[in-house]
């Protein structure tokens, strides 16, 4: 039995065979640098409306893209994490940074920010995604999306509440979210609009 628990051990775990426990552990030993470095960009998120409970609900899923993306010649996994964290941050000041919430939202912004655009999309773009997803086999993408993006208007729905709903492990339900973004992106961003899969 292997009983190796270093972060380069975890990280692989996390990407080879998507290892729930391995990614529970990550998140544990680093959720306190993403605190730290949100905390130095709490007041001008908190100005430009940013409530503290988005970034509750995406800390893991912060720490999971570092995980996939994380690269040991250029950095420590610690070091990474912070980025990535902060990459989040500068984010959320840019998609916060509109004056006006948008009623036709762009397509393109939809799928750029990662669907994180909440309330803003309009209820045509908001069915048309639903109706590509319900053509799926897995019905359980549909019902992730739908409680991600579209059940509160004001803050995206916590992975961990999706899996407990879904009786899945946030590792699943992460996967099956990503698993489409692509196929999103070509249906939403073809210049013949379809919903046939």
């Amino acid at each position: 039995m292997d009983t190796r628990t270093d972060d380069e051990y975890l990280i692989d775990r996390v990407k080879k065979v998507a290892c729930n426990k391995s990614l529970q552990e990550l998140i544990s030993r680093h959720v306190g640098i993403c605190k730290k470095i949100y905390s130095e960009y709490y007041p001008v998120l908190s100005e430009r409306g940013v409530h503290p409970e988005n970034f509750e609900t995406e800390k893991d899923y912060i720490i999971y893209e570092a995980a996939l993306t994380f690269n040991p010649k250029k950095a420590k996994f610690v070091s990474w994490v912070g980025l990535i964290t902060r990459y989040y941050c500068l984010n959320q000041l840019k998609i916060n940074d509109k004056t006006t919430v948008l009623e036709n939202v762009k397509v393109f912004d939809f799928l750029e920010n990662k669907c994180s655009l909440l309330g803003k999309i309009d209820m045509d773009l908001r069915d048309y995604i639903l109706n590509i997803l319900g053509r799926l086999k897995d019905k359980r993408i549909q019902l992730i999306y739908q409680m991600r993006y579209f059940d509160n208007p004001k803050k995206n729905t916590a992975w961990r509440e999706i899996a407990k709903s879904l009786n899945i492990s946030i590792q699943t339900a992460i996967n099956l979210h990503g698993s489409v973004h692509k196929l999103l992106k070509e249906k939403l961003t073809s210049k013949e609009i379809s919903d046939i899969i």
